[in-house]
């Protein structure tokens, strides 16, 4: 299972555009950066309480594909209508929480501790490209923007060819039971390309500041947690070969 970064739903003119056609007036009305940090955490609370909900109540692993099916239709839902995003980030993060935490309960039983190993990774990611930004020791310039958009657009091309090889071969080269030097560099490298995701997820926040509509706080904060939840994963499968590996 692959997990998409925000980035293609994060327009910032196109949500700034929305703000203006509604006539926004007044501060109070308009998007802010701490309304969008809360919001953000409402939803990744949503998230966390979802996957440990759906692991104490043994749910079977097919709600996990449930989870993803709901989470995806919103994620795109939200990308052309915007305004809802109130209502369906709630929906994505739950949806999201319950196939996540599925699969952390299967990584977990195959090696007890690589959860809490990927979440404490995911964090002091987060913190740091946080801080990075923050103090302007990297910046979302147009450079990054175009490397982390052919990046992103590689590494799609890069998991539909993994999904037709092994549809037609039955080899993975993208499973954590792969560890080939080609399999380790793809993984290495989806977990930097989303952890960069974040400078420019931040980037758009901070631009949308006073213009866009303070509903689009909910609308950002699924697109930030949507990145977080792409590094998560990936970092647990960096893991999870890397633990394979080191048990042969």
């Amino acid at each position: 299972m692959q997990m998409r970064s925000s980035n293609p739903m994060l327009n910032v003119d196109r949500i700034v555009d929305i703000g203006r056609k509604a006539g926004l007036t007044g501060v109070s009305e308009t998007l802010s950066v701490r309304g969008t940090a809360g919001k953000f955490g409402i939803l990744a609370g949503l998230c966390m309480i979802s996957a440990f909900g759906t692991v104490a109540m043994h749910l079977p692993y097919a709600v996990a594909m449930v989870g993803l099916l709901v989470a995806t239709i919103c994620y795109f839902a939200a990308c052309f209508v915007p305004r809802l995003a109130p209502a369906l980030s709630v929906v994505y993060a739950v949806g999201e929480g319950m196939c996540l935490g599925l699969i952390s309960a299967f990584a977990e039983s195959r090696y007890p501790g690589v959860v809490m190993v990927a979440l404490a990774a995911t964090l002091s990611v987060c913190v740091a490209m946080f801080l990075a930004f923050a103090t302007g020791f990297i910046s979302a310039t147009q450079k990054l923007k175009a490397f982390l958009s052919i990046a992103s657009l590689g590494l799609l091309i890069t998991y539909v060819v993994a999904l037709l090889v092994n549809i037609f071969t039955g080899n993975n080269f993208l499973t954590t039971s792969d560890h080939s030097v080609l399999s380790f560099a793809i993984s290495i490298f989806a977990v930097v390309v989303s952890s960069f995701f974040l400078i420019w997820d931040f980037d758009n926040v901070l631009q949308a500041e006073g213009q866009a509509d303070k509903k689009m706080e909910w609308f950002f904060g699924m697109g930030l947690l949507a990145t977080v939840i792409w590094m998560y994963v990936e970092i647990l499968k960096l893991l999870l070969k890397i633990y394979s590996s080191s048990n042969e």
